[in-house]
């Protein structure tokens, strides 16, 4: 970039010109030219001089920096936060937004989710079913909120329906019984459900570990059950080709 800069002027100038533009941009004045940069602007204006526990944000900002952290990773953020290169939440703020959205519980079919989804998408309540694993890096972790050990297979029910919280942490010598007894996963199965609309977003109705170890048998009838269970919900399913 500072190559194509030194080679071409009138970039140069041109970029200067711009930067000019968006610093006299006062705070009162609404310019949609810019989009979030002028977003993060206001709010490296609005927080100049003060201490970082002092800093306030607006929501906008706080979903923009969530996003990043989302997508980028941890050590990306951290970055942007380093020596204040960008006017960016705490890596504390961040995970308190992360902890107090809804919790994925593995194992769980989301079908009122999911309607709740397509209605304030405006979709129509007929969608798309795809499902997939995906070999993974198994590890065992403990699931504070709801007390559980994650990162075992999951049993199946009749259904074929993996059974939610099938590892309580109990005591510790439960705990030591399930490492003696089971391996981590080696897959990670999602259900993806695609809308019916232009451009709208997927959902994720349901994800798990599994050692990939079911048979044609079980995935016919959990998705017999899944067709059933969005039906009960107003909904329809297809499933992918």
């Amino acid at each position: 970039m500072a190559l194509i800069l030194k080679e071409n002027l009138e970039l140069k100038q041109r970029l200067a010109d711009k930067m000019k533009t968006i610093i006299s941009v006062s705070d009162e004045s609404i310019c949609t030219e810019y989009g979030m940069l002028n977003v993060i602007l206001d709010c490296a204006k609005q927080n100049a001089g003060k201490k970082p526990q002092g800093w306030r944000f607006t929501e906008i900002m706080k979903e923009f920096a969530f996003l990043v952290f989302s997508l980028g990773g941890l050590a990306l953020y951290e970055i942007f936060c380093h020596k204040k290169n960008f006017p960016f939440p705490s890596t504390n703020t961040i995970r308190r937004k992360i902890y107090s959205n809804e919790k994925f519980a593995e194992g769980t079919f989301r079908i009122k989710q999911l309607k709740d989804f397509l209605i304030l998408h405006d979709c129509p309540l007929i969608v798309h079913l795809s499902e997939d694993a995906t070999a993974v890096t198994g590890r065992i972790q403990y699931d504070s909120v709801r007390n559980q050990i994650v990162g075992f297979p999951l049993p199946y029910d009749s259904n074929g329906i993996p059974i939610a919280g099938s590892y309580p942490a109990t005591s510790a010598s439960v705990i030591a019984g399930y490492f003696k007894q089971r391996y981590g996963s080696r897959y990670a199965y999602c259900i993806m459900v695609s809308p019916l609309e232009k451009e709208a977003p997927s959902f994720c109705l349901a994800f798990y570990g599994t050692d990939n170890k079911f048979t044609t048998e079980d995935v016919k009838i959990r998705i017999a059950w899944t067709k059933e269970a969005l039906k009960q919900e107003g909904m329809v399913g297809l499933l992918c080709n």
